[in-house]
């Protein structure tokens, strides 16, 4: 999702290790960044690596969590290593490994507070096809 563009990606993630408790909020809020993302935004990575060349490919098998997230399912053991799947229940893939935690951030705005977030890399995604405009002040 493009920061600042109002929009959202969240999904339902199940975590090794972690049983949800009934009506337990199961949501992550997603967004798929590039490597140096978080040089370039001033976040700081807490632990662990930023994404690089290796974790290309047609599906995430890598993530990157922030910290509201990893204390949250993790409490003060580390994350790195520990995997998480799309979705809940007992047939869900725990097919995406955590490589590297971030400082929290804002997803939406300073209204909605600090979400829980995962990120997966951009060099995953399949190919997308930009279109740029050029605006020119004509007067």
């Amino acid at each position: 999702m493009p920061v600042l563009s109002g929009g959202e990606w969240d999904s339902t993630m199940s975590v090794e290790g972690h049983k949800f408790q009934d009506n337990e909020d199961k949501q992550a809020f997603m967004n798929a960044v590039s490597n140096d993302y978080w040089k370039t935004m001033g976040v700081p990575l807490l632990a662990g690596r930023d994404f690089n060349e290796r974790d290309a490919g047609k599906k995430p098998t890598v993530a990157i969590v922030n910290r509201k997230f990893a204390t949250y399912f993790f409490g003060d053991k580390s994350p790195l290593g520990r995997r998480v799947g799309f979705g809940d229940g007992p047939k869900t893939k725990l097919d995406i490994e955590i490589v590297g935690v971030t400082e929290d951030s804002l997803y939406e705005g300073p209204r909605e507070g600090v979400r829980r977030q995962v990120f997966l890399t951009r060099l995953r995604l399949r190919p997308t096809r930009c279109i740029s405009t050029a605006c020119e002040d004509r007067a």
